[in-house]
């Protein structure tokens, strides 16, 4: 059987937008259905009280991924998280900018390295600094596989949903001047931070539909064709507006960029939201399209 999933608890953060009625007037402004407002939306690290509600010294040693996923933790699923609740952080490349500054002390400024700077640049520390901080012993997991996260997250999520109990997902990136160093094609990172949980066997709410190699059978499959709302990755959003087709057209881009778990977020908008009605999260991974039924 084939089970739907809720997400609730859901929280979203970046450098302009904290509270849900800021992100409902980005939602209500066009921002993710208006590709021409999306280049002039930039994100930086200028996240306000990132530091304010946390009361150890400790947070001054940690970086903006582990701040920002703290926080939205506790804007989100930690309100009311649970003894052995699992927690899940999806990120594309972690603590880079920990690690880059570390290689620019060796090889450029020739410092000796203090080392405490090293447990920072483990790509689970963020988790680590939340449950240290919260005195809580729960099951952590950090998955990163670079730009391909987005894979590991829709593979993981198909099959972690078919067992019953509810679990966190966290989702988040550090920028960097290291992604500035590639000069043909340069991504842009940005710190946005989402977390929220989810809860498998529902009645209503999101579940796997399946994946589909070629761009027909995409458009001549039950859900495409029943779903009046559709919430779909970059390149996917241009190639329907392209088509003028008759859906409601969304994506979370403007508020992503390019961090490789977009989906994380794309994937919540519609409980975020409460759009009513049929919704349909796509995600093209290697010519690949990803679909996923939204019924809330």
């Amino acid at each position: 059987m084939s089970y739907y999933s809720q997400i609730t608890d859901i929280s979203l953060l970046n450098s302009k937008s904290r509270s849900q009625s800021d992100f409902q007037t980005l939602f209500d402004d066009g921002l993710f259905s208006n590709r021409t407002k999306w280049n002039s939306f930039t994100l930086n690290n200028e996240i306000p009280d990132l530091l304010a509600g946390i009361q150890s010294r400790m947070k001054y040693s940690m970086s903006i991924l582990s701040l920002g996923i703290y926080n939205v933790m506790e804007d989100g699923p930690g309100k009311n998280i649970v003894k052995d609740e699992e927690i899940y952080l999806f990120t594309g490349f972690g603590e880079i900018e920990i690690v880059n500054q570390i290689g620019k002390l060796i090889s450029q400024e020739d410092y000796s390295i203090n080392p405490a700077l090293f447990p920072n640049s483990v790509n689970h520390i963020a988790l680590c600094y939340y449950t240290i901080l919260k005195k809580i012993s729960n099951y952590t997991v950090a998955v990163n596989n670079g730009l391909h996260t987005n894979l590991g997250f829709v593979n993981f999520l198909k099959d972690r949903i078919k067992i019953k109990e509810p679990f966190i997902i966290t989702s988040g990136e550090n920028n960097s001047e290291f992604f500035s160093y590639e000069e043909n094609n340069p991504l842009q990172i940005v710190p946005s931070f989402a977390a929220y949980r989810i809860i498998p066997h529902a009645e209503k709410g999101f579940r796997f539909y399946g994946k589909l190699g070629k761009w027909d059978e995409v458009l001549s499959c039950e859900i495409f064709i029943q779903a009046e709302y559709i919430f779909a990755d970059k390149e996917t959003f241009i190639k329907l507006e392209n088509q003028q087709t008759n859906k409601k057209l969304y994506s979370e881009y403007p508020i992503t960029k390019d961090n490789p778990c977009g989906i994380a977020v794309r994937l919540a908008l519609p409980f975020y939201y409460q759009i009513s009605g049929k919704s349909l999260i796509m995600e093209k991974i290697k010519n690949e399209y990803y679909l996923w039924e939204v019924i809330i």
